[in-house]
């Protein structure tokens, strides 16, 4: 599936369950954001030029998590956790879990 113009497809990922202390929470008290994935990039909207312009979604790579907002997007008919969304509607994108590493510097000789 690729989406059209400006919009990424997501999947939805779950939230865990266990906070840092090893506190089990349950379904009811979860927070209700929504964290993503991203599956899939369209090629960029259309300016008013007829030009396209994809350059607004060139941060976006996929396999970036994402958080979108709360009742954005559209859901996929054949996979609830699919939704699309359109580039307006991503509000961060999250770090890698297992840390960027460290920035290269120059050795001093």
């Amino acid at each position: 599936m690729t989406p059209r113009n400006d919009f990424v497809l997501v999947r939805r990922v779950k939230p865990d369950a266990v906070t840092a202390g090893g506190i089990h929470i349950p379904d009811l008290a979860q927070e209700k954001r929504m964290e993503t994935r991203i599956e899939a990039i369209g090629p960029g909207a259309f300016l008013s030029t007829g030009v396209r312009c994809p350059a607004a979604l060139a941060d976006l790579h996929v396999g970036d998590r994402v958080i979108v907002s709360r009742y954005g997007g559209i859901a996929v008919e054949d996979n609830p956790d699919l939704y699309l969304v359109r580039e307006q509607e991503i509000i961060m994108v999250l770090p890698l879990t297992g840390g960027s590493p460290a920035p290269k510097t120059k050795e001093k000789h």
